[in-house]
């Protein structure tokens, strides 16, 4: 123990000279510092391009999780999403990517305390940390102190189905999406169909506001049956809005936008659900409803279902089988929701689904259905816990001091209590990756599959 407190101290010292040299330009010499790469990708799966990405400096206590903000190296994302951090000193690192506000940490999450610590070491090229980031964290709004610009206007959007059904927002084209393409120019407006107010830019001079409209994405057996602006029916899917113009004027030293002309009234879109026919050899329907009604993707062993503007979600022609049920796509805010269901011969409803840290690594591919063992056709059954307890392999003491990570799709952390153990629980079947750092001692890494079932872990790892 004095050992290992004399090399950390020895460390801290070396990594305070370091960070002395960055911080006054001095270049730091290469062979005391490390690299780091990966790739970056929005939640829409698209490469994340132009995205600051940086080494921040992990805090030594939680209490100064909050305060923390010092990078000591910082890129920016290529065309496909690729970043290289170079120069890194030693120590341990939150990789974290866009907005200073509003970042997010490796392994994709806003939540510090989630984040995932790289251990940099003098010569390392450290490869593959990959992760996911909020497209909200890209960039920050446009805002300029002292100056209130309007550059657009708002129009009220209102979606319904015919006969009260509730309205799709997500299926297995992907998110239903309003998209409004303008006519003159062919500038496009993409919104989720879930909004209640559509923001239009101002056309340049010249350009009429003529707008051709297309619902994107609906489920199967969904159609428009009317659009409607105002009092107005519009019979070729071609939205006319009159004259739009914009005055500036400087007002106590603001610059105000004043928009005149624009045209009043609601967009508002009626849906038809046309029931498709479906034989009984087909399936049959697993419905259910999350606690909230953010709006969500929502995925059956890998196979996307819909998910409704109230919080329901359903999933059509079901063979027999025990089934995830997961939300992989969620509010920046919100924990992803998940369940583990038996499904029989006939319809199974009525399902809810739990906040679950993390869910297992590539959850939107398809996977077979378990058996349904001796399992109630109809139940749901337990999320898994992993228990361990961490041990030195030379004297079978427990480690004190350490972090354990679980990653899957989102991730998880938990520090070590003072005997050894940690716990992650609610967690769906499928696989994960699993790594433990403790100071002075040889990280472990390790690939989880996780069944329906608990599962008790005994690590040991040797002094480094």
């Amino acid at each position: 123990m004095w050992y290992a407190s004399v090399r950390r101290e020895n460390e801290m010292i070396a990594l305070l000279f370091i960070l002395t040299w960055v911080s006054q330009g001095i270049p730091v010499p290469a062979a005391q510092t490390g690299t780091v790469t990966g790739t970056l990708k929005t939640d829409a799966g698209t490469p994340a391009v132009g995205v600051r990405v940086g080494a921040m400096v992990r805090p030594e206590s939680a209490t100064e999780i909050s305060s923390a903000s010092a990078l000591s190296s910082i890129a920016e994302t290529d065309a496909a999403g690729h970043y290289r951090l170079e120069n890194v000193p030693q120590g341990r690192y939150y990789i974290t990517a866009g907005r200073v506000d509003y970042p997010t940490f490796f392994p994709g999450t806003q939540d510090i305390n989630a984040g995932r610590v790289v251990l940099v070491k003098p010569g390392d090229v450290i490869t593959e940390i990959n992760f996911v980031m909020s497209s909200v964290a890209v960039r920050p709004p446009d805002s300029f102190s002292g100056i209130a610009i309007t550059s657009g206007f708002n129009l009220p959007l209102g979606v319904k189905v015919e006969g009260g059904g509730p309205t799709p927002v997500f299926s297995a084209k992907g998110f239903v999406t309003l998209r409004l393409t303008r006519t003159a120019d062919g500038q496009v407006t993409e919104v989720p169909l879930s909004t209640s107010i559509l923001a239009m830019a101002i056309p340049p001079a010249g350009i009429a506001s003529e707008f051709r409209i297309a619902v994107e994405n609906l489920p199967s057996g969904y159609t428009i049956s009317t659009i409607r602006y105002g009092t107005t029916e519009i019979t070729n899917n071609i939205l006319k809005l009159s004259s739009i113009s914009a005055r500036t004027a400087t007002v106590g030293g603001q610059i105000l936008t004043t928009i005149t002309g624009a045209s009043s009234g609601e967009l508002r879109i009626t849906l038809r659900n046309t029931p498709l026919f479906e034989s009984t050899s087909a399936g049959v329907r697993v419905t259910g409803r999350a606690p909230t009604t953010e709006v969500r993707s929502v995925y059956l062993s890998g196979v996307p279902g819909i998910f409704f503007a109230d919080g329901s979600f359903e999933f059509r022609n079901v063979q027999p089988g025990l089934y995830t049920i997961s939300t992989p796509d969620n509010p920046s805010s919100s924990k992803p929701l998940a369940a583990a269901v038996v499904v029989g011969n006939q319809d199974v409803t009525g399902i809810g689904l739990t906040d679950t840290p993390m869910l297992p690594l590539n959850i939107k591919t398809p996977v077979p259905a378990e058996p349904v063992g001796d399992h109630t056709p109809g139940s749901t059954i337990p999320l898994a816990v992993v228990r361990g307890h961490v041990l030195d392999e030379t004297t079978t003491e427990p480690i004190k001091e350490g972090t354990v990570y679980l990653s899957g799709h989102y991730g998880g952390s938990r520090p070590l209590v003072p005997d050894g153990r940690f716990e992650f629980s609610k967690l769906l079947p499928g696989s994960y990756r699993l790594e433990v750092q403790a100071f002075g001692h040889d990280t472990i890494q390790l690939m989880l599959i996780l069944g329906e079932h608990d599962v008790d872990l005994e690590l040991r790892t040797l002094p480094d």
